[in-house]
Parts: structure tokens; sequence; C-alpha cells
């Protein structure tokens, strides 16, 4: 994208059908998990607030699509993700030749709700 995308469903139009589709689930399972989130762009991508505080953000890039629990300490604090996925401290990368794992999407989201919930932030 050459224009930063000013909302979730613009973002999500400028994809080919197929990448949408994988990033419609994530956005689906957090709305699932999330109820009370309001969708918003969160740091330049798609994503949740929960309150004023960032939930959880996704996207697509060229090799993964990009689950972002807006936290260094969401991915940490579960290391069976870490077992299964490449990450990085604020990232969870999923296989493009892979279904989106609807349990790992909904874990991390209700870590997140979890640590919002204990820490406000």
């Amino acid at each position: 994208m050459h224009t930063k995308p000013e909302s979730p469903e613009t973002y999500l139009a400028s994809l080919d059908p197929e990448r949408r589709a994988r990033l419609e689930t994530i956005r689906r399972v957090i709305t699932e998990t999330a109820p009370d989130a309001t969708e918003a762009m969160v740091y330049g991508m798609p994503g949740f607030r929960l309150g004023d505080k960032p939930l959880a953000a996704y996207a697509a890039t060229k090799k993964h699509d990009g689950f972002y629990p807006c936290s260094g300490q969401v991915i940490t604090s579960l290391p069976e993700i870490g077992a299964r996925f490449s990450t990085t401290a604020g990232a969870v990368h999923l296989p493009l030749d892979q279904p989106i794992p609807e349990d790992v999407v909904a874990l991390l989201v209700r870590t997140r709700i979890g640590e919002i919930a204990a820490r406000g932030r």
C-alpha cells in the first residue's frame, strides 16, 4: 500500500480476495472473543481497541499474515505460541500455507484482555 488506509475496511478492500478472507477470519475471531471492543486503525493497521487501550491488530505482509496483540508481554507469556509460530516480541507470524489458527488468535486476544484488566494498559 502506498497510502495509509483510513479504516480497517479500506485496508481490507485493498487486498486480493484470498488474503482478505484470511484477515477477515482474524477480524471475526477478535470480534467474537472481545465483543466489547471497537474496530479502529491501531498503529496504522486494522485492529481493535478495548476502551481507550489498543487490543490487537493484524496485517498482511509479503511472507505471512501478522497478528499483533499490542503488548510486549502477551506472546512471551504464552511459550506454546513461540513453539508453534515464528514470533517477535510484538507479533505472531501466521504462515500463508496454513489456515488461520482461530484458537491461537482467540487465546492471544483473551490474554491481552486479561492484561488490560490487570494492568490497565
